[in-house]
């Protein structure tokens, strides 16, 4: 019998950092690479999607300069839009961020807090550099 559930191999790279849920509730933010390393597999609130090397590099570089944006995250057959909003406040050293999945009816906030962003900016772009070839 066949588990629905795949275990990566004991060598697969995966990253997790800290976020808060829409209800206040913690959760994580994990980033792994698919099977033949050629994108990034970003799984949060439930969802499971793939983000190509290059919005991998872009939405660090986003997250580190407080931007905003928005990348394609290629979740089964749709392709909907990862965003980040920048939570920085004016003046002060130092801001959180906002995620949220746009496209098709979804839509998850989840909150960063200063650190988590500096993390997820890291992984985003170690997992980029760990692709072997991009889309």
């Amino acid at each position: 019998m066949s588990s629905p559930h795949r275990t990566l191999p004991r060598d697969t790279w995966r990253a997790s950092v800290a976020a808060v849920a829409p209800t206040g509730q913690p959760t994580t933010v994990v980033l792994t690479l698919t099977a033949d390393e050629s994108a990034a597999v970003l799984l949060a609130a439930g969802t499971v999607g793939l983000v190509a090397p290059h919005a991998a590099r872009q939405f660090s570089t986003a997250l580190l300069h407080r931007r905003n944006l928005a990348i394609p995250l290629h979740v089964g057959s749709s392709v909907l839009r990862l965003a980040v909003t920048s939570l920085a406040v004016p003046g002060a050293g130092t801001g959180g961020a906002r995620l949220a999945l746009v496209g098709n009816g979804w839509g998850w906030p989840l909150l960063l807090g200063p650190r988590p962003v500096r993390q997820l900016a890291r992984v985003l772009d170690e997992a980029a550099g760990r692709c072997r070839r991009g889309w």
